[in-house]
């Protein structure tokens, strides 16, 4: 009886931490993906803010134009027509590295078939929004499918910062973009009123309910915080 009131308890913790991280906007999110990025010291701000606009404004332009060629197909139906494989790891994640989802070139895609399942013990995404964590993330990765086709045109993997330029010019690629358009694409793909990055701190509580609720309290604050209230 105690545990399952403690799973009651959790479970109305996590929906509500839920509703409060569907109402941060997009704009923040992009700022909040900037946290874990290697060369965020040598981004000015306005520079950042630049790159989360375009960013966004890239992942949007490509959900519109697969919904173009091949309307309203769902993720799993998108990866069938565009030749991707689907694959469900049943390793468990562990240690302070939890990964979710990825892509591997050319055309594999794996989900952690563990963070479906606490997932679906814990909270019903379906009936919060209309899709499951498995279609939002497979959303997500056909983005870095998308990418990996368009090396040399997408905004994501064509804009880079000068790190240097003495005695030879050395540009990077930042890898927060890429996210930041995931994230947009997966959003307008599935027609979401909320941004994916969301689902962080969500799939994180899964396994870590300590790290998940610092990485929310410090998300909140900051958003307040950009808000210009406490």
């Amino acid at each position: 009886m105690i545990r399952q009131e403690r799973t009651k308890a959790a479970m109305a913790e996590l929906y509500a931490w839920f509703k409060e991280l569907m109402a941060v906007p997009e704009q923040f999110w992009g700022e909040y993906a900037f946290w874990r990025e290697p060369l965020k010291n040598k981004i000015k701000a306005e520079q950042r803010a630049e790159f989360i606009r375009k960013s966004v404004s890239c992942g949007r332009y490509e959900a519109a134009a697969v919904m173009e060629r091949h309307g309203d197909a769902s993720p799993a139906a998108l990866c069938r027509e565009l030749g991707l494989k689907t694959i469900y790891d049943n390793s468990e994640n562990g240690g302070c590295h939890i990964i979710f989802a990825w892509f591997t070139e050319p055309d594999e895609i794996t989900i952690s078939a563990e963070v479906l399942r606490r997932m679906d013990a814990r909270l019903s995404l379906g009936d919060i929004c209309g899709h499951s964590l498995e279609e939002i993330l497979l959303a997500h990765e056909i983005f870095h499918y998308i990418e990996s086709q368009k090396p040399k045109t997408i905004y994501t993997r064509t804009e880079k910062i000068e790190l240097w330029r003495k005695p030879f010019t050395n540009r990077s690629a930042v890898a927060a973009l890429s996210e930041i358009a995931g994230m947009a694409f997966a959003r307008e793909l599935l027609a979401l009123d909320f941004s994916p990055f969301a689902l962080d701190i969500i799939m994180l509580y899964l396994y870590d309910e300590t790290a998940a609720a610092e990485l929310y309290e410090r998300v909140m604050k900051a958003w307040k915080e950009s808000q210009g209230t406490k």
